[in-house]
């Protein structure tokens, strides 16, 4: 990214190209345009290719792909009838690794207070230990027929997972 900061370049900016920044967050909002964006990161789709990759509907992911356009994210390019999307700015990969890190630093550091709680009493430990595991939401499962919990998806810039 280049050296200068926001507070330095948006100083000096017009309100128009604040509006085009602020643009640019806004379309960053949506999590189907970002796996829009982490899908368009592999190359050059059609709508119909992209819209099986998402998992959505035909007109959803074009209405998204047409927020992704007019704020300069993605480009597009007509082979026929088909229109084919590809990324228009790098730079935004950059952004959400920029935001992925932020966001992976403050759970690692969530995750370390919530180790350092104060140790376990007797007791505790022991009813721990003979309880079995447990589930999410704290009831106690079988031995014999432990209960999964959902696997959370985790956005995935640049082949990282937050």
């Amino acid at each position: 990214m280049n050296s200068t900061t926001f507070k330095e370049s948006s100083a000096t900016m017009p309100p128009e190209a604040l509006e085009m920044v602020a643009a640019r967050f806004r379309a960053l909002g949506e999590p189907i345009r970002l796996r829009i964006l982490q899908t368009l990161e592999r190359g050059e789709l059609s709508v119909t290719r992209l819209t099986a990759a998402i998992g959505s509907t035909q007109p959803n992911v074009s209405r998204h792909l047409r927020v992704l356009q007019e704020c300069g994210l993605v480009k597009r390019r007509h082979e026929g009838s088909t229109a084919n999307y590809s990324i228009a700015d790098q730079m935004v990969f950059e952004l959400c690794e920029l935001v992925c890190s932020g966001i992976r630093a403050r759970l690692a550091g969530q995750a370390g207070a919530l180790n350092m709680t104060t140790p376990l009493s007797r007791r505790a430990r022991a009813l721990r230990q003979t309880a079995g595991p447990r589930t999410a939401i704290g009831s106690v499962s079988s031995p014999a027929q432990p209960k999964k919990r959902a696997a959370r998806e985790l956005p995935v810039f640049h082949g990282r997972t937050m």
